[in-house]
């Protein structure tokens, strides 16, 4: 039931397709407290991996090299962003 929840105020998922994890945002709340989270295929594990977002959106996952990027609008500008996939070394890319 807790992750029925937190996908009511999702704006992107992925997922791998060797049956791993899935990531989702979730943007619930005020803009600045939005996060990323991330479960096992059947729901459990469900963790906060990557918090303090502004509207994270477009997500998508390079298993290859074990990071994940995603869009994200704030103050008159757009991000992409990129963090490994346990949510640390987050960093912008590409800012406009």
């Amino acid at each position: 039931m807790r992750l029925l929840l937190a996908v009511m105020a999702c704006f992107s998922t992925a997922a791998s397709a060797q049956a791993g994890p899935i990531y989702w945002t979730d943007v619930s709340g005020p803009a600045g407290s939005h996060v990323i989270w991330r479960a096992n295929g059947d729901g459990s594990g469900m963790t906060t991996v990557v918090t303090g977002l502004h509207h994270p959106r477009g997500m998508t996952l390079d298993l290859q090299n074990d990071q994940m990027y995603w869009a994200e609008p704030g103050a008159g500008v757009m991000s992409i962003r990129r963090a490994n996939l346990d949510g640390s070394g987050v960093e912008s890319l590409v800012t406009t």
